[in-house]
């Protein structure tokens, strides 16, 4: 190696190059060891701080062509240079030569052996190629069969490999396998974020190429189709802060195809949040895989909105989308930015006058940011409306309706149904009298006191039974004060 590169400095790191992109394939973790105690090699078990797992010398096996290099088996693992091939003095593609030998060699040291045909598609074909650098993806399936993904063991919650805190936009990690039963290696992701929604998609990777055994003679077997796309239908799961609480799930399409869950709200502030990876069956096989993590913005939060219903008549409020659909009082939470469209349908002898409250309210159309109110004002309509003084009779009808709407509108205003003399008018026999008049303007001054406003004023302030005469303008003087208080209760 000196003689090529000058010094150790020089071709060192092209070996921890090798080393790293199998590390990056499997569940293996490589650290240099700079001395050696000289102890038999090959056949002597690593000794920490003393000689390495894999010990790497070279000889003249048979000079230049032929034999490049050749490796033990595990549990040896160590491998021998033909240091006298003048192959490696070719050093062009960051020493791609080299590189592609060492880990070749060291795929028979993880326990992978030849595999065929010859298509310069696989780094362990029994000849050497410069047409890929490293382990392909029939490489990649070897090393994780035998050693699982760089990220093991992260089977369970409590052992996740951490992706850290995640901002808006995609996070795509590589190199990821299910490894030997899709029943018994599940994938563990957990991170955080500071978004307010994920969506995850999990890619599976693999082509369709040739794939056999080596003869014992050495001679290369045609292979079969080998579709590594395909080996174990795989499901991705995005799950909350305690590591157990499915927020989604992505399971529904077949082997060697994407699965992507929806796009969920986070409910858990910043995390920590899990990615689920796992397998559908018993197949005791490898499957590469992708992950995509799209992190969104946290949208701005939402409000709860509340209707309620005032005035002297009644009706029903609803609302698109659904949530709002009351009498008295209701309210529904939406999120943040939903339109929803209010709908007051008053009841009979009912008409809406208005919708009041947040400004945002008046035409009935409310987009929800925070928490607002809307009111639906209903007023009471009345029968020979308007009266016309001098030609209308005051009828028991008009008094009747009268103390139905007072009595709607004291209810609004937290005060209870007035005790009224003649309880039940009945139109066409009770006669209506001047106390009939004095009842209403006494229960009706109660509902503006509560409400703090000035008590409506009268033609004939004292109503005098027996003296003062019953006319039309005391009837509509007293609707005027209902309709006026109504956008008040």
């Amino acid at each position: 190696m000196n003689n090529i590169y000058g010094n150790q400095s020089a071709w060192l790191p092209l070996f921890q190059q090798v080393f790293a992109a199998w590390a990056a394939e499997t569940g293996n973790t490589y650290v240099y060891q700079a001395t050696d105690d000289g102890a038999s090699f090959p056949f002597t078990a690593g000794a920490l701080g003393a000689r390495g797992d894999v010990r790497i010398g070279g000889h003249l096996i048979d000079g230049n062509s032929g034999i490049l290099a050749y490796n033990f088996f595990p549990n040896t693992g160590d491998m021998v240079i033909d240091t006298a091939d003048s192959f490696y003095s070719n050093t062009s593609n960051n020493s791609l030569r080299l590189r592609n030998t060492l880990s070749h060699e060291h795929g028979h040291g993880l326990g992978l052996s030849h595999v065929c045909p010859i298509q310069q598609t696989k780094l362990m074909e029994p000849f050497l190629t410069t047409a890929f650098d490293g382990p392909q993806i029939d490489d990649r399936l070897g090393g994780g069969r035998g050693y699982g993904d760089e990220n093991e063991h992260n089977d369970m919650a409590g052992s996740a490999t951490n992706l850290g805190t995640l901002g808006t936009g995609t996070t795509t990690r590589t190199r990821l396998s299910i490894d030997d039963s899709a029943a018994t290696d599940i994938d563990f992701f957990r991170f955080n974020t500071s978004g307010g929604t994920a969506r995850v998609t999990m890619r599976p990777v693999g082509s369709t190429y040739l794939e056999g055994p080596q003869n014992s003679n050495g001679s290369c077997t045609a292979g079969s189709s080998y579709n590594a796309l395909t080996l174990v239908d795989l499901g991705v799961q995005l799950i909350g802060s305690n590591g157990s609480t499915v927020l989604a799930t992505a399971n529904s399409n077949g082997a060697g195809q994407n699965e992507t869950t929806a796009e969920v709200n986070l409910p858990n502030g910043t995390g920590p949040y899990y990615v689920r990876v796992f397998g559908n069956g018993s197949v005791a096989d490898v499957q590469l895989y992708e992950l995509d993590i799209v992190i969104g913005a946290a949208a701005p939060s939402g409000g709860t909105l509340t209707v309620t219903r005032g005035g002297s008549g009644t009706g029903t409020i609803s609302s698109s989308p659904s949530g709002i659909s009351c009498g008295n009082g209701c309210q529904e939470t939406y999120n943040s930015g939903t339109t929803v469209t209010l709908t007051a349908t008053p009841d009979s002898g009912s008409s809406l006058v208005a919708f009041t409250g947040a400004a945002d309210c008046t035409d009935g159309s409310v987009t929800v940011t925070a928490n607002l109110t809307c009111k639906a004002i209903f007023t009471r309509q009345f029968t020979d409306d308007p009266l016309t003084a001098q030609t209308t009779e005051v009828k028991a009808a008009h008094i009747a309706e009268l103390r139905s709407a007072v009595n709607t509108l004291r209810g609004r205003v937290g005060l209870g149904a007035f005790s009224y003399a003649d309880p039940t008018i009945t139109a066409g026999t009770t006669v209506v009298r001047r106390v009939h008049l004095i009842e209403l303007r006494t229960s009706l001054d109660a509902v503006y006191d509560a409400v703090s406003a000035a008590r409506p004023t009268y033609t004939d302030t004292t109503v005098t039974v027996g003296a003062t005469a019953i006319r039309a303008v005391h009837v509509t003087e007293l609707r005027n004060a209902v309709r006026a208080i109504d956008s008040t209760t």
